[in-house]
């Protein structure tokens, strides 16, 4: 009455989502809670369907009870599955994709601060290949949400702009802590990274303010944690010069942001930013710098001369 599905799901690095079709496969893991525990799950996911509240509730507490467990292994898998099962069955823009997608958010921003490792806390090691596939999810997830923005009238997009504006800021905190593990990274799995950032930066995905990935790197809510994700946006293709609605340039954000650091505005400049670009007030960086007190030669002290010189009163 409910037969078992014969197809695997397109993302899974790991074999043990796939429910057990013999009696020797169940045998097989009769000593593991775990897998045991998720044949349960697979078992609900079949009979109720993936779409069904109870399925996807079951699923977010077991990856919980993993996580306090310090199963994170099996929190990330499990987890991983459900965002796979939902975009196979619900429909694009489901705001509880967000809500799993902003989960590992939050877990990959813990284990990979530094503060928390300095503080002598145990911290799990983390994959690569677990980093890369939600990072995946979410670059596929912008691009799905792309295509219905641009196929919506006026009204529908408004509506399911802040989708992208959310999946935006999701996609940059996973650059993040790739970035932080940089370092950890072989040659050819940072080749990877940075392969994945250029198919990310090719969407040109754009908040509703128009503002691009760069803008958003640049922005006050996350770029305390960014320091040379700015670095590999410019290296993958980013247009420093683009302006969003207003057209403030990435330069216009960074200096209304009071966590930038010089380095960041050399990369702009190094990469074709311009300090005299004005938005459609006039305003320049060096303006923007100077409503705040703090002229631009004094902060911006690491620039080359030749960019100040090209400010009036520098």
């Amino acid at each position: 009455m409910y037969p078992k599905p014969d197809h695997h799901l397109p993302c899974p690095l790991f074999d043990e989502f796939s429910e057990f079709t013999i009696l020797q496969q169940l045998e097989a893991i009769e000593n593991s809670n775990n897998a045991v525990h998720v044949q349960s799950l697979l078992v609900k996911e079949r009979i109720l369907g993936p779409d069904d509240p109870e399925t996807m509730r079951s699923i977010r507490s077991t990856g919980l009870d993993y996580a306090r467990s310090g199963a994170f292994k099996w929190y990330i898998n499990l987890w991983v599955h459900a965002i796979s099962m939902q975009q196979l069955h619900l429909k694009p823009l489901d705001q509880n994709r967000l809500f799993h997608l902003q989960s590992f958010v939050s877990l990959f921003a813990i284990l990979t601060n530094s503060d928390h490792k300095r503080k002598g806390n145990w911290v799990p090691v983390i994959y690569f290949e677990d980093l890369m596939c939600v990072f995946e999810l979410c670059t596929g997830e912008m691009g799905v949400i792309i295509y219905r923005l641009n196929e919506a009238d006026t009204c529908e997009r408004k509506k399911h702009d802040s989708h992208l504006d959310q999946i935006a800021a999701i996609v940059m905190h996973l650059l993040a802590s790739l970035t932080r593990l940089q370092t950890d990274f072989s040659p050819s799995q940072w080749y990877t990274v940075k392969m994945a950032v250029s198919r990310l930066v090719d969407m040109d995905p754009r908040a509703s303010t128009g503002s691009t990935l760069l803008h958003l790197a640049c922005s006050m809510t996350i770029s305390a944690s960014l320091r040379t994700e700015i670095t590999d946006l410019l290296e993958t293709g980013s247009d420093p010069c683009v302006g969003d609605h207003a057209a403030n340039t990435p330069l216009h954000t960074l200096a209304l942001n009071e966590e930038f650091s010089e380095h960041t505005v050399d990369a702009l400049l190094s990469a074709g930013a311009k300090l005299d670009d004005g938005n459609n007030q006039g305003e320049t960086f060096g303006s923007l710098m100077a409503s705040r007190g703090q002229p631009l030669g004094q902060t911006v002290d690491t620039v080359s001369k030749s960019y100040l010189c090209a400010m009036p009163g520098c």
